[in-house]
């Protein structure tokens, strides 16, 4: 039995002289080089591979694009209904003369407001001027109103009528407080063209 040299294979034999080499001795002597004589070196035993390292994660590049991400859709804010009676009123750039005279034209029974025979009842204002209303600058001065009254009604009716309409303006209106005389200065016949309300005057 021959004893393998360690790290050492026989080599096959190429005839019978060769052969005795292989089955010789149980130790076979070196050579001058200290190789084995009758041997080669033995190929190495295979070992398993270490295994790999994971991979470090490989950073994102800031110049890639980047596909954006829909926000999920949230539900919309309910609204308030908001009705025309809540909304604010836009702001009332009428004097206060003015605002007496649109009041008093929609008193039952005026036709027509009245500046007097020759106009001079009438409230000044810069640029224009309100016939039919005398309202002095004080706030204790008395409001004279000068209409024209429909046919057939009573003139106490229709000064009863228009001072209903002026009792219902706002404080802003600068008629609270203020005696307020009421004078009729022509009444409108039926068929009648409409009364000037600027030069009307008593008849």
């Amino acid at each position: 039995m021959i004893t393998s040299p360690t790290g050492w294979v026989p080599v096959d034999p190429p005839g019978p002289g060769a052969a005795a080499a292989v089955t010789g001795p149980s130790t076979d002597p070196e050579d001058g080089t200290g190789t084995p004589t009758g041997w080669v070196p033995a190929a190495p035993t295979p070992t398993a591979a270490p295994a790999a390292a994971p991979a470090a994660p490989v950073p994102a590049d800031p110049a890639d694009p980047v596909d954006p991400v829909d926000p999920a859709p949230t539900a919309a804010a309910p609204t308030a209904d908001v009705a025309p009676d809540d909304a604010p009123a836009a702001p009332d750039d009428r004097q206060p003369a003015e605002v007496v005279r649109d009041a008093v034209l929609t008193a039952p029974g005026v036709v027509a407001l009245s500046g007097g025979a020759l106009g001079e009842v009438a409230t000044f204002l810069p640029g224009r001027r309100v016939p039919g209303v005398r309202l002095g600058p004080g706030p204790g001065d008395p409001l004279e109103v000068h209409v024209v009254a429909a046919y057939g009604t009573p003139v106490a009716a229709t000064a009863a009528a228009v001072r209903a309409a002026l009792a219902g303006l706002p404080a802003s209106a600068g008629v609270a407080g203020r005696p307020v005389h009421v004078v009729v200065d022509d009444v409108a016949l039926p068929g009648a063209p409409g009364t000037d309300a600027g030069a009307a005057g008593p008849r």
